[in-house]
Formats: C-alpha cells, sequence, structure tokens
C-alpha cells in the first residue's frame, strides 16, 4: 500500500468550497492543487533511506516540506489548494546512508482551476552518477531516466489524479513495472551487440558519420515507450547528443523493438578507438531499463 505524505501547511475551512470547486479525493486531507506520484525504482529501494520533498510557489510561498522513509515503490504528496495558474516547484533529494543526497530530482508545473493535477515523477537509477557514464547532473535541468530533461511540464499534458496511479498499464512486453526493465542492443543483422565487437560507420553525404542499431525491450509498456540512445568515446569522454524517440514499440514475433536507430558520431578521427553506445528505454510509468556496450570503431566507409 503506497504511503500518503501530508503538506505542512493545510489551507481549508470547512464550508468554504464553492459549486465550481472540485473536492479534494480524499476529504480527510482538506482540498488539493495537485497530487505528486513519487515512483522510486527497484535497485532504489534498498540504498535510499530518507526522501526531502519539498513544494514552494514561484512567489517563495513553501506549500509542502517533508521527510520520508520510503517503505514502498510509490508515494503520495499532497499539494495543498492553491490560486489557479500558481507555478509549482518540486524538489526531491534522496539519501542514503550519508548526509550527500544520492540523487536529486526537480519538477515544475501550473496549477489548473477546478482540477486536482497528478504530477509523476520517478526516482530512477540510472541518474545515479556513475564513472563512465553520462554526466546526470543536469545544471538548470532535472535527471530523468538517465538523461536531462527539462524540469517544467505542461499542465495540459498531466492527468487528473486518480486513486489508481500507481497501478501499471497491461502492456504487450512482459509484466510492466515490475523490476528492472531489460533492454538488448542488437547490430541490424539481429545479433546482439557484443563488448569489443568490431563495428563500421557509414560516412553520410554532409561530413558526419554514423552507425545503426537495434533495440529489444521487456518489461516496457509498449504504447508509451520512449527510447534514448547516445554514445561516449571512452578515451576522451566525449558524448554525443541524447536522440530521444517517443513512439510505440515495434511488437511482433520476435519481441518488442525498435529498429535502425541512427548513432551520429562525434566528427573527429574515430578509426580503432573504443566507443560506448548507450540505449535507455522508459515508458509512462516513469520506469526505465538501461544497456551499454563498449565496441570498437573501423574506418568509415565512404558515401
Amino acid at each position: 500500500m503506497r504511503r500518503r505524505a501530508l503538506p505542512l501547511l493545510l489551507a481549508f475551512v470547512p464550508g468554504c468550497l464553492g459549486d465550481g470547486d472540485v473536492p479534494f479525493p480524499d476529504e480527510e486531507d482538506g482540498p488539493r492543487s495537485a497530487v505528486i506520484g513519487l515512483g522510486i525504482d527497484a535497485p532504489l529501494l534498498g540504498r535510499v533511506e530518507r526522501l526531502a520533498v519539498s513544494v514552494a510557489t514561484a512567489g517563495g510561498e513553501s506549500l509542502v516540506d517533508e521527510s520520508l522513509v520510503p517503505d514502498d515503490a510509490h508515494l503520495e504528496v499532497a499539494v495543498p489548494s492553491v490560486e489557479p495558474g500558481t507555478r509549482l516547484l518540486v524538489e526531491v533529494a534522496a539519501f542514503g546512508e550519508g548526509d550527500e543526497p544520492l540523487l536529486h530530482r526537480t519538477a515544475q508545473t501550473d496549477t489548473v482551476a477546478e482540477r486536482v493535477l497528478l504530477l509523476p515523477l520517478r526516482l530512477n537509477d540510472e541518474c545515479l552518477e556513475v564513472p563512465g557514464e553520462r554526466d546526470t547532473s543536469c545544471p538548470g535541468a532535472t535527471c530523468s531516466a538517465g538523461v536531462c530533461i527539462s524540469p517544467y511540464v505542461e499542465p495540459f499534458k498531466l492527468p487528473d489524479y486518480r486513486d489508481d496511479w500507481d497501478r501499471p498499464p497491461a502492456g504487450a512486453c512482459g509484466e510492466v513495472d515490475v523490476g528492472e526493465p531489460r533492454v538488448t542492443i542488437l547490430h541490424p543483422d539481429g545479433a546482439p551487440m557484443k563488448a569489443g565487437d568490431l563495428v563500421t560507420p557509414q560516412q553520410g553525404l554532409q561530413g558526419a558519420s554514423h552507425f545503426f542499431l537495434d533495440v529489444l525491450a521487456s518489461g516496457i509498456d509498449d504504447a508509451s515507450a520512449v527510447t534514448h540512445h547516445f554514445g561516449i568515446v571512452i578515451d576522451s569522454g566525449r558524448e554525443t547528443s541524447v536522440v530521444s524517440i517517443e513512439a510505440p514499440l515495434i511488437v511482433d514475433g520476435d519481441g518488442c523493438h525498435r529498429d535502425e536507430l541512427p548513432l551520429v558520431l562525434p566528427p573527429e578521427d574515430l578509426a580503432g578507438r573504443m566507443f560506448r553506445v548507450g540505449v535507455t528505454v522508459g515508458d509512462a510509468t516513469g520506469n526505465a531499463g538501461h544497456e551499454h556496450v563498449d565496441v570498437l570503431l573501423d574506418e568509415a566507409l565512404p558515401p
């Protein structure tokens, strides 16, 4: 059963709701503008001992300031009722044994009249700092599924709060939001990409080179799947841009997959150098699976 965290301040006076106001879904807590649906990836449940959750308005008014023990993978944090159009600034810090947070997650949105917004916010183990992986500190942004995204979410993109928000969809790619999704990186011929494999890029007409990869995924909602792929030059740490694709996975007899993803290489001589291929696949639950493999780059073929 998910735990509900109450805000420190509840601006509620019985009988003050007008005809146009939406009653609070759980009346014992008073009226709310939003509910933060906190999800926690399975590998973090044993590492995170405390969550510090704060919600403030853009004007500096503190609405929530809570310290929670994550005894469940899904938690609710209620945001008290404020004026429509108020910008909400959400910050979540996850702590282990030490005083420094393991990871930090932010989100922003605006309240809407006559709606109680559901603001999903997932803590992903892909956002932990790992040597040799992408920088997930995300200054000026926030980390989700191991990539940096804008913390602001348009309120029209958010659903209304519902009691079963933490119930995963019934996808066609295996049971969803149970443990970590599985991701396998493939060569275009369908063979798994293994460490040390020789990969031959293709030179493009505009000077850049690239190669293609396929991805198999399970434990993911196929309809809401998002695939992020990127690369890192091992000896220099130079990273390629993250390419994110929001489209349903292809479901057929071979499983659930996304094919022919072009990975554009940095404009430098990479022949004979090791290159890390990274792929992360997530879905509407916020859960994500990651895989990477270090391959050897060959001379690029001419266009």
